[in-house]
């Protein structure tokens, strides 16, 4: 899959069974404790007579300062634009493209307190894209949701402003991913290092998931798992559907472990961060109700990576993507949406 077909949308707005899609991009100081997170959505509900909207949600986390702003604005589907070719995204005056711009106010939930956040960055391409699933299930039915990292790792500068002031991005590391479905997966805990401290040029994505055995059945299946690690230019892709039922996971709000082999390969995660370092979304789900995304950017990470004899550790001290989802905020206070939708 090459980059253009990665990022193009699969929205069709004359499908009403229900769909989501989403881009986004996050960046993290390469030292220090900082990161940010924007999201360009088109979200579909499958009830009769419900309307398509933009979302366009933006994050920023100050770990120096145990501070986090949350902001999240609808637009009328009239005022966007989903390209169906590579990365064009317009929602409102905001863009997403080989870079990224857009405003967002609003009044927090908990604080009842005035946020704002405004972004200008650009960003260059690089690495092939990151398929978690084999590329064949990209084009079939299964599973619903998908996820593609179109770039993997790249380095983003620009201005980032909140609550107005001014910070200045020189050469963040961060990634731009794409994911979308007709329905949000049931429970989930994904990680992502776009660097690792000392070893910029590998990166990381893995996830654990548990779906719905049918609908309206609280039954979820067993959980299956997979993980994508590059690293000195090899790439080891444990996520065809043997590495999906043999990978070891457990996750909760604040860690993901995960465990995968396969012949003299061994990749063992523990991606983990405190409660205090996330914040919880409400994402509407296409087919009804809620989803409750436990999302920080700060998260340590650690992988022991063994080939035959040879094992190598790499690590993160703060520039790890960790999200949990389920259907209910576990001690974190909602900062957008709630679970009503």
């Amino acid at each position: 899959m090459n980059r253009a077909d990665a990022n193009g949308s699969r929205f069709d707005p004359s499908d009403r069974g229900g769909f989501y899609e989403s881009w986004f991009v996050r960046a993290n100081h390469p030292s220090r404790p900082l990161s940010f997170w924007s999201r360009y959505t088109v979200f579909a509900p499958r009830q009769p007579g419900g309307t398509p909207v933009g979302e366009l949600w933006a994050i920023s986390f100050d770990g120096e300062r145990r501070q986090i702003v949350a902001v999240k604005e609808t637009v009328a589907i009239e005022r966007c634009r989903f390209g169906r070719k590579g990365l064009d995204v317009r929602i409102a005056d905001a863009r997403l493209e080989e870079g990224l711009s857009g405003a967002v106010s609003l009044s927090g939930a908990a604080s009842r307190e005035e946020h704002r956040i405004a972004w200008d960055l650009s960003f260059s391409s690089r690495g092939e894209p990151l398929l978690l699933i084999p590329e064949a299930f990209y084009r079939g039915p299964f599973p619903k949701t998908k996820s593609v990292t179109a770039v993997p790792s790249t380095r983003i500068s620009g201005t980032l402003e909140v609550d107005g002031e001014t910070r200045a991005i020189d050469g963040w590391r961060g990634a731009q991913s794409h994911n979308w479905g007709s329905s949000q997966t049931d429970e989930y805990a994904w990680a992502q290092v776009a660097a690792f401290d000392g070893a910029e040029g590998s990166v990381l994505e893995c996830i654990a998931a548990r779906v719905r055995v049918a609908p309206f059945l609280p039954l979820l299946t067993p959980l299956s798992s997979v993980v994508v690690l590059r690293h000195e230019g090899t790439s080891y892709t444990l996520n065809g559907p043997f590495d999906w039922l043999r990978t070891r996971a457990t996750y909760d709000v604040g860690r993901l472990t995960l465990s995968a082999r396969r012949g003299d390969v061994a990749i063992d995660v523990v991606v983990d961060a405190p409660k205090s370092a996330f914040v919880a979304l409400a994402y509407p789900n296409p087919p009804g109700g809620t989803k409750i995304c436990h999302n920080t950017k700060l998260a340590r990470a650690e992988v022991r990576l063994r080939v035959g004899e040879r094992t190598t550790v790499l690590t993160s001290a703060h520039g790890a993507a960790l999200e949990v989802v389920g259907d209910h905020a576990d001690g974190v206070p909602i900062a957008i949406g709630s679970p009503a939708g």
